[in-house]
């Protein structure tokens, strides 16, 4: 199963970005998410994102949240990250703002792949420095460099 790393590219990589609202970051997340796909709308990517919002904040707490949606049509999973220059209100639990956002959609009947990859990045981010660095990273490559699983050695 891929994890966040294999489903991102550095187009769908935006650091330090000038946000200055829930739903301007939604709508940039669903705009990452659609470039490239002739398929994909961001409006719709966005509206899926709003929807899932409706039935509670995806923020997960620590300045970071993880928009999520299923899509009808979608082939493979997708994701985007985006760090925020300024954190942003997100209605998160913790009630502190935000500045660092995963944005994941799966193909609608992948219910198993969905809660493995949210498994998957809700790990990644707990792990001590990991958001801080991301949050300090400057490039697209430079977040991809720091989400990369570590090599394991070959006997």
């Amino acid at each position: 199963m891929p994890g966040l790393y294999n489903l991102l590219i550095t187009d769908r990589v935006l650091c330090k970005a000038d946000i200055s609202s829930k739903k301007r970051a939604l709508q940039t997340l669903a705009e990452l998410l659609a470039e490239g796909d002739p398929e994909l709308k961001s409006r719709k990517v966005f509206d899926q994102f709003c929807e899932r919002e409706r039935l509670g904040s995806t923020g997960l707490g620590n300045g970071i949240a993880l928009p999520h949606c299923r899509m009808d049509g979608l082939e493979k999973p997708l994701a985007a990250l985006i760090t925020i220059a300024d954190p942003i209100d997100f209605d998160a639990p913790d009630e502190q703002p935000l500045d660092l956002l995963i944005g994941l959609m799966v193909p609608s009947e992948a219910t198993d792949i969905h809660l493995q990859l949210l498994a998957d990045i809700a790990k990644r981010f707990s792990e001590k420095g990991m958001g801080e660095a991301i949050r300090q990273a400057s490039s697209a490559d430079e977040v991809l460099d720091l989400l990369r699983p570590p090599q394991t050695p070959t006997e």
